[in-house]
């Protein structure tokens, strides 16, 4: 259980990391299908030299059509998120794409029967309550207060839907087909977007593949071992979705925070400490 945990909790510094590069993209404005072509490009590299590694047949039926689904709605998701990040700031729009982990906790209660204690009741009410709380204070310059009719109300709404089914799919995922998984998500959503490429002619602009390279080493570190998390918890608890995805995906909010003050100079506010702080709290809880 333990080493389930803090394997959760590296998912989370991860996706935290993967925060902090969608913010860059985001805010330099880059081509979104250029963005997403480099960098599940290089995912696909990844999965299949591990793939390889490992001696996995690269032929799997199933793999295959759980990684087609989950690259149209990564593609959505990702697409609406860079958009969304172009009005506010990192801790609104990446605070309310992660509440869609309720979607994969509620089909691990209803679906997989997942049970849910006093102690996991609060840790997962104080991870929502520190992505509201980080989020509802974070507006980005020139941003509207628009709400649903703004322009970001609608681009996070449509991202908080499809990020919501991605998380659910990595529940049907052996942690032994992970690999696979991501040599399929990341090369099927790689081709998608690669007939969209030949229309763009240009260099890719400084800085693009390197931050693509960053993006794709924290996505595929954070999906691995969200689906390694979910298998060991699994076998030893009748709550793993409960546990996993508001540590991997949950905390991810506040961590990501953290390493936007750190990397790119973002103020954390008296509110976002808060968050922090429950955060911690809803750790200590999952972890009881």
């Amino acid at each position: 259980m333990v080493s389930g945990l803090l394997i959760a909790l590296a998912a989370a510094v991860a996706n935290g990391f993967l925060a902090v590069v969608y913010e860059i993209g985001g805010k330099k404005k880059y081509n979104v299908f250029e963005f997403v072509l480099y960098m599940q490009g290089i995912g696909f590299t990844f999965g299949l030299a591990l793939s390889l590694k490992r001696g996995l047949p690269l032929f799997n039926p199933a793999m295959i059509s759980l990684g087609l689904i989950t690259s149209v709605l990564y593609i959505v998701a990702v697409s609406s998120y860079l958009m969304a990040t172009r009005e506010r700031n990192i801790g609104a729009s990446w605070t309310v794409l992660n509440l869609s982990l309720a979607l994969p906790v509620a089909v691990s209660l209803i679906y997989f029967r997942d049970k849910l204690d006093l102690a996991k009741g609060l840790g997962f009410l104080g991870v929502v309550a520190a992505m509201t709380v980080i989020g509802s204070g974070s507006e980005a310059e020139g941003a509207t207060r628009g709400g649903l009719n703004s322009r970001w109300a609608w681009w996070i709404m449509l991202a908080f839907a499809t990020n919501g089914c991605t998380l659910t799919i990595f529940r049907f995922v052996p942690a032994t087909s992970a690999p696979l998984f991501t040599l399929y998500f990341f090369g099927l959503s790689s081709l998608i977007v690669l007939f969209r490429k030949l229309f763009i002619r240009s260099a890719p602009p400084p800085g693009l593949l390197w931050l693509c390279l960053a993006g794709a080493a924290s996505m595929w570190t954070g999906i691995s071992l969200t689906i390694l998390a979910l298998s060991i918890v699994g076998h030893v608890s009748s709550n793993a979705g409960v546990v996993v995805y508001p540590i991997s995906n949950g905390l991810a909010i506040p961590i990501g925070v953290l390493l936007g003050s750190l990397l790119l100079r973002q103020q954390i506010s008296r509110r976002a400490w808060i968050g922090v702080a429950l955060g911690a709290f809803s750790l200590i809880c999952l972890a009881v």
